[in-house]
Order: structure tokens, then sequence, then C-alpha cells
């Protein structure tokens, strides 16, 4: 544990010099001020808005995920084709580790400017503070393993590979947030967020998204836990490669 927290606090120093976390801020912020633009001009429901805001941000997480590890593993390799990730006295895992808490915070930050930002921009109590911050947690627990995919395909396939995955896992989320993905979604993980923030927005009001049939509690509360035992099973299994990983060079 103090080999981890020392390379944390050593990734995070490199963090200063670094405008990763001025782009998280600056899409959150832009992103928000978009649809806050947006909604102030249309006429539809304020309580659909929000949902819809949420959604959008489901949508798009695997994508900006896929961004974000991309330009993060890109640095390492500029740096020196992964010296100090590949190099060091300690487990080689560790520094997966601590690179990933350091793109889930990020991820975590980035959502709470956006979600409680979009929140005060709506001026109007529709829902509790509990709901946006629980709407936080799932948007940003459902994509955990889309950041563990995206360090993967970043590592052994480049940017371009990561990237054009995003993209098409992005569309793919949003066909099935509709009828199409009735019944087979709990096998994309790209879709769990913006499915799971859906019916969370469905059992905190009833005038949200009529059009998608709501499911038991339990069903999902079954299948949230599936979810949460394949993202660590992926988190567990991306350790043991990255460990047995030499680096770009072994492999051309």
């Amino acid at each position: 544990m103090r080999q981890l927290i020392r390379i944390f606090c050593s990734d995070l120093i490199k963090l200063k010099r670094n405008f990763i976390i001025l782009m998280h801020i600056c899409i959150a912020l832009m992103g928000m001020g978009l649809f806050l633009w947006y909604y102030k001009v249309s006429g539809a429901d304020n309580i659909l808005k929000i949902v819809a805001y949420l959604q959008v941000i489901a949508i798009a997480f695997p994508l900006l995920s896929s961004v974000v590890c991309s330009m993060f593993v890109e640095q390492e390799y500029y740096a020196g084709n992964y010296k100090h990730m590949l190099t060091t006295s300690n487990p080689k895992y560790l520094t997966l580790i601590s690179k990933y808490i350091i793109l889930v915070c990020l991820g975590f930050v980035a959502t709470l400017v956006s979600v409680l930002g979009f929140k005060f921009g709506i001026s109007k109590a529709y829902f509790t503070s509990s709901f946006y911050m629980i709407s936080i947690l799932i948007l940003i627990g459902c994509n955990l393993f889309e950041y563990i995919l995206h360090l993967f395909l970043s590592l052994r396939f480049g940017k371009g590979t990561s990237i054009g995955v995003g993209i098409v896992e992005m569309l793919l989320s949003a066909l099935l947030l509709t009828g199409l993905g009735s019944g087979i979604w709990q096998y994309f993980p790209c879709a769990w967020g913006v499915r799971f923030i859906t019916i969370w927005s469905s059992f905190s009001s009833s005038k949200t998204v009529e059009y998608i049939k709501v499911e038991s509690i339990k069903a999902y509360q079954s299948t949230g836990l599936i979810c949460g035992f394949v993202t660590i099973l992926a988190f567990v299994i991306l350790c043991i490669w990255f460990s047995k990983w030499e680096g770009k060079k072994s492999e051309e």
C-alpha cells in the first residue's frame, strides 16, 4: 500500500505540468454551458431536460474515456517508451493501478462539475441533491470498465484503436438506449451507464422516459452486481497482462 501511495503521489506531481486536468474541466463546462443555453430557449419539459442531459453524458462517456486514456498513455510513450512504467523497482501493476485511479478521479471531478453545475444552472429544484449525487456515482461506477478497456487498447494497440472503439461504443450506447437494447444491453459495457442512469431517473420521477420499459428494482440490482463483478475481473486481468507486458518494442 505504501508503494502504491508513493507512486500515486509521484503521478499527481506530474499532473501539475499537464493540461489533462484543465481539459477535463473545460469539456465539462463547455458541455454544461451548451445544454443550459439550449434548454433555456427550448420548450421541453424541465424534468425531461435533466434526464436527457444525464443520458447524453452517459452516451459520450465511452468516447471521452477513450480520448483521455489514449492521451495519458501516449504521454508515457513519448516520455521514453513507457520506461517509467516498466522499469520501476516496484511491481509493474502498481504503476498501472496508480494511473487508473488518477483517470477515474479526473473523470469523477469532470462529472461532478458538469452535473452539479447543470443542477444550479437549471435553478429550480426538480430533483433533490441526493438524486444528482447518486447520478454522478452511477455515471462513474458504470464506466469503470471503460477506463480498463481503453487503457488496454491504448497500451496494446495505440491511440487510433482506442478512439475508434470509443466512437463505435458511443453510437452503440445510443442505439441500445432504444428498444433495440431490450434484453441485450447488459452484454455491452458501453450501455451500462445510459441504461442505469435512465432507470434511476425513472424511479425518481414518474414523468421520465416513458418509452423505456422499466424492469423490477431487484432485476437491476442483480444486473448491477454482475456488472461490478465483470469490472473487477477485467481489472485483475488487465493487471496480470500488464505485469507481463514488455512494451511495444517487444511486439514489433
